[in-house]
């Protein structure tokens, strides 16, 4: 909700540069207790879900910026859940992700989790 009542008062041109600015710096103290933390072979993974998750990150802060609908940007947001079982289940094996080996049951166990959260959502929004 912040986001939503700054952004358009700066700007997304300006907000979304600042934001992610600060959250690099109090990233910094974080990275430096990293390094005895993280194994030497995990570091290009952790880099790479890092990127990916600034990504995600940038996109969210960018739509919430520009069209400032926190509500509606939830909802499709929440819809990552049934996205990220479907993307485990057949990019996984990719990566080396053995999920997909547990069987139908276990996946469609967790997409119903998913839509499970995804309803749960809708509902609380719908009731307001």
């Amino acid at each position: 909700m912040l986001v939503q009542k700054w952004a358009p008062a700066w700007g997304a041109g300006r907000f979304l540069p600042v934001m992610m600015g600060f959250v690099g710096l109090y990233s910094l103290p974080l990275l430096a207790l990293g390094g005895p933390l993280v194994p030497v072979g995990a570091w290009r993974p952790l880099l790479l879900g890092s990127l990916l998750v600034a990504v995600q990150g940038s996109l969210l802060i960018s739509s919430l910026a520009l069209f400032a609908r926190a509500t509606t940007i939830n909802v499709v947001y929440s819809a990552r859940g049934l996205w990220s079982v479907g993307l485990v289940w057949v990019v996984g094996p990719w990566f080396g992700n053995r999920e997909r080996d547990q069987g139908s049951a276990v996946f469609r166990a967790r997409l119903a989790g998913a839509a499970l959260l995804l309803a749960a959502i809708v509902i609380v929004i719908a009731s307001r």
